[in-house]
């Protein structure tokens, strides 16, 4: 996780969206860990991480690598893996 003083000095537009989404779906992980009580629950969670993760890549061109990010596991569970 990045801190906010780190994520003030990004200039770049695709750089921050990036940063943004990857921060995103790690805190729904771990909301999903701690809090989901049913399947549909982290379902839900995963498919929302995914989402964004695919929003970002939508508006700045750039993949995010997932799993220089340890979200791959999580990610590919909202696939239907």
């Amino acid at each position: 996780m990045r801190g906010i003083d780190d994520i003030k000095q990004v200039t770049d537009k695709d750089e921050f969206i990036n940063i943004l989404a990857i921060e995103y779906a790690s805190n729904i992980e771990q909301i999903a860990d701690e809090w989901c009580g049913t399947g549909e629950c982290f379902d839900d969670a995963m498919q929302s991480a995914s989402d964004v993760i695919y929003k970002a890549y939508e508006l700045t061109g750039v993949v995010i690598d997932t799993e220089e990010y340890c979200l791959e596991r999580f990610l590919k569970r909202s696939d239907g893996e």
